[in-house]
């Protein structure tokens, strides 16, 4: 673990992390983000939300000035909308990809240039494959619906996913992804979706791009998650905090485990590890 008086970034997965359960960003972590980057700590949003889904409570802090989307693929400064990088799964891969996940009782989604699309069909079962109300809410709020996400295959995409019914349909998609030899990045963020990237696309191999750009080291980093999704950047950082609601194999890995989403978790860790008497 890094010495706090190191740490130069802060890097935060949103869902189950940053944000409570319903989705919202309190006053007591949106004042330890402010404080941190008052103290010339660059905080970094770090997402597998495509930029669009990200709520303006949340990207329009004055704290963020980039963010990391879409498990990595994209990399954007918030001030200027520009994007700093973006590593997409090639148009070939596209539709083998979804052949895939016809084999399975799933819904799908498409995401491109910072959107996620979601065919109308789709919405009517929804139910059945998110039962929880805030995330089922969330999904409505966010996708861009269109009658067939198969008229939006014929190019470059940021990342695809699925909702499956049962974890044994899961396993065997994971299963089939690797058979075809093509290394895509293969993530979850929780026990029953899928998230498809491209070969070498994570949000931790995205930090160290950011970190290049910066000059800063991924020594001088901290990460928060929760996820599989967050395994890479937790490993590429100098100091991994999980949260105490993360994902079992996360909090192993992790140096920090810190109090949950739903307690202020980050907020506690910034307060005593970056912005405590020991740190200035």
């Amino acid at each position: 673990m890094s010495s706090c008086k190191d740490i130069k970034l802060l890097a935060f997965d949103l869902d189950g992390t940053l944000v409570t359960d319903d989705k919202r960003l309190t006053e007591r972590t949106r004042r330890a983000l402010q404080a941190a980057s008052d103290s010339g700590i660059e905080t970094v949003i770090a997402t597998g939300r495509p930029i669009t889904a990200v709520p303006e409570e949340i990207k329009g802090q004055p704290c963020f000035r980039y963010a990391v989307s879409t498990d990595g693929a994209r990399i954007e400064d918030l001030q200027s909308g520009k994007i700093l990088h973006q590593a997409y799964i090639p148009q070939r891969l596209v539709r083998p990809i979804y052949e895939i996940f016809d084999h399975y009782d799933v819904v799908k989604e498409i995401y491109i240039d910072g959107t996620g699309y979601i065919s109308e069909p789709q919405l009517e079962n929804l139910r059945d494959y998110v039962p929880n109300q805030a995330v089922h809410d969330y999904v409505l709020r966010t996708r861009k619906v269109v009658p067939d996400i198969r008229a939006l295959m014929d190019q470059d995409i940021e990342k695809a996913h699925a909702l499956f019914k049962t974890e044994e349909d899961r396993r065997d998609a994971i299963r089939r992804f690797e058979e075809t030899g093509e290394g895509l990045s293969l993530s979850d963020a929780f026990p029953i979706n899928l998230e498809v990237s491209a070969p070498g696309v994570d949000k931790g191999a995205a930090l160290k791009i950011l970190g290049e750009m910066l000059g800063i080291t991924t020594a001088q980093m901290m990460a928060f998650g929760d996820s599989t999704n967050d395994a890479a950047m937790l490993s590429a950082v100098g100091t991994s905090v999980c949260m105490a609601n993360g994902n079992p194999k996360m909090k192993e890995q992790a140096d920090i485990i810190a109090p949950s989403n739903e307690e202020d978790g980050v907020a506690q860790v910034i307060e005593k590890y970056v912005l405590g008497p020991d740190c200035q």
